[in-house]
Order: structure tokens, then C-alpha cells, then sequence
């Protein structure tokens, strides 16, 4: 699965890197394409114990740990397995698109064209 289909899946935003590559940034890291199989999560924080105890959560969901530093590390995991996605949205802390109701959407459309000037 490639990142375009898992952001549309989980409702994630695309954002392009620096090497123009497509990922998805969080406030604490971001989920890139590892292989044409899995993806990948790197997680920057400050705290080495924060980290090791994402790290040790990342294990027991069955990613894999392929670097390791002190407050930083980067896994890879299967974009099938929910419990993993889970993990990796919330450890790299990336917040979803908002969708609206089609009821609001209607209500904001009534709203924005009774605003019009004239």
C-alpha cells in the first residue's frame, strides 16, 4: 500500500520533505513509505525515557525497530494491521482531517450564500 491510499484510508494529510518525498507529519514525527509493503514511522522527541517506552510499545505491536537512538527512533510496520496504525498515528501524535455532517454542510452553504453582498 502506498501513503496516498493510507491517507485517504485514515483521513491524514500529505505533506512533501525537503527530498520531495511524500509524508505524513505529526507534531511528534511523521509516517513515510519504507517498502512497497510496509511504511515507516520516525519519532523525534526530547525525552530518552518517553522514547524507550514508545520504542518497547512499538516491539510488543510487532514493528520493527530499524534505528534506535536516544530520544529518536525509526520503525516499520504493516499499513494492514490496525493495531499498529493506531499505534503509529499516535505515536507520531498526527491529527485527522475533519469531515463535516452533510447537514452542517448544507447549513454552511444556506449561510453563505444569504451573505452575499449585494
Amino acid at each position: 500500500m502506498n501513503i496516498k491510499t493510507f491517507s485517504t484510508q485514515h483521513k491524514l494529510k500529505i505533506k512533501l520533505d525537503e527530498c520531495w518525498d511524500r509524508i505524513i507529519p505529526g507534531k511528534m514525527g511523521q509516517i513515510y513509505e519504507f517498502s512497497d509493503t510496509e511504511l515507516g514511522l520516525l519519532y523525534l522527541g526530547t525525552n530518552a525515557a518517553a522514547c524507550s517506552r514508545r520504542r518497547t510499545a512499538c516491539e510488543s505491536a510487532g514493528m520493527s525497530i530499524n534505528q534506535s537512538g536516544d530520544a529518536e527512533f525509526a520503525a516499520s510496520f504493516d499499513p494492514q494491521n490496525p493495531v499498529q496504525v493506531a499505534l503509529a498515528i499516535k505515536i507520531a501524535a498526527i491529527k485527522r482531517k475533519r469531515t463535516l455532517s452533510p447537514a452542517h454542510r448544507a447549513k454552511l452553504a444556506v449561510y453563505s450564500v444569504s451573505n452575499l453582498p449585494l
